[in-house]
């Protein structure tokens, strides 16, 4: 498996969902979405030093997109590579699922 093809693929192609209805594709792709924020977030919130904890759940509580991002850029310098990495994770898990032999 080429990882550098794999991660310059789109997830529809990865998903096998091309011929898929708009439907079908939106749903694939927001539980794509919810699983890769999930362990994105899990990832995150590990990174949070332990004295910004209840800044962090503030800002996540009741803060905008703006605070939430800039607290993100603050303590989480490697942000893009956790998301990059867990949609490539993913995409990985993905491809290995879909090549394995059925039950």
């Amino acid at each position: 498996m080429d990882i550098k093809a794999l991660a310059q693929s789109n997830i529809i192609d990865t998903l096998n969902l091309s011929h898929a209805s708009e439907e079908e594709r939106q749903e694939a792709l927001d539980k794509a979405t919810d699983i890769i924020m999930a362990v994105a977030m899990e990832r995150i919130e590990e990174a949070i030093p332990e004295e910004a904890q209840g800044e962090f759940d503030r800002v996540f509580d009741e803060g905008t997109e703006e605070e939430r991002v800039a607290f993100l850029r603050k303590y989480v310098p490697n942000l893009d590579e956790i998301f990059i990495g867990e949609t490539l994770r993913y995409k990985l898990l993905m491809e290995i699922i879909k090549d394995s032999p059925g039950e």
